[in-house]
């Protein structure tokens, strides 16, 4: 799991008679306005939103995931939790808002990596428009040695007991 500064977002047509009304169109860059390829109207964007309930602790015991957008309304209509019940209530909470969710599956993996990650005490969460992604680790074979020594630590222990791990091992 790494972080990442990329601004992800959704693009919605709000105008009821058009094909595209409230269907999301992924726009990878900070797009401040959407306008509907079909009906040519402007839209909606809304961005995906990351930040704890407070900032003077790397203790987490929660991730709050809102998920399901429905941009006429501009609201969330689902939320899935994850609580690690073996921390103490008294730490922090991590929310996420994102318009790129729609199933509870997809949200139940994404706030249980998030948490994953938290936990693991990173001072750079705190830093501005940060966006936790789950999946990726980015090595830069052009950086001196030992940094990419650092880089391939990092890796090996975020892969851990992973199944790609374990399977390697066996053969």
């Amino acid at each position: 799991m790494g972080i990442s500064k990329a601004m992800y977002s959704q693009g919605y047509c709000l105008t009821k008679g058009c094909k595209d009304y409230n269907q999301g169109t992924f726009l990878s860059g900070i797009e401040p306005t959407y306008i509907c390829h079909r009906c040519n109207e402007v839209g909606r964007v809304k961005f995906e939103k990351h930040w704890p309930t407070r900032y003077d602790s790397l203790e987490f015991n929660q991730v709050r995931l809102e998920f399901a957008y429905w941009a006429p309304d501009d609201t969330f209509k689902n939320l899935f939790v994850v609580t690690d019940e073996n921390r103490d209530k008294a730490c922090n909470v991590w929310n996420i808002q994102t318009p790129n969710v729609k199933t509870e599956k997809i949200a139940n993996k994404i706030a249980t990596d998030a948490l994953g990650f938290l936990q693991r005490g990173d001072r750079s969460i705190f830093e501005p428009n940060i966006i936790i992604r789950n999946s990726e680790i980015i090595l830069d074979f052009d950086v001196p040695w030992p940094r990419l020594r650092e880089d391939l630590d990092r890796l090996a222990s975020t892969l851990g007991g992973s199944r790609l791990c374990v399977e390697h091992k066996k053969t």
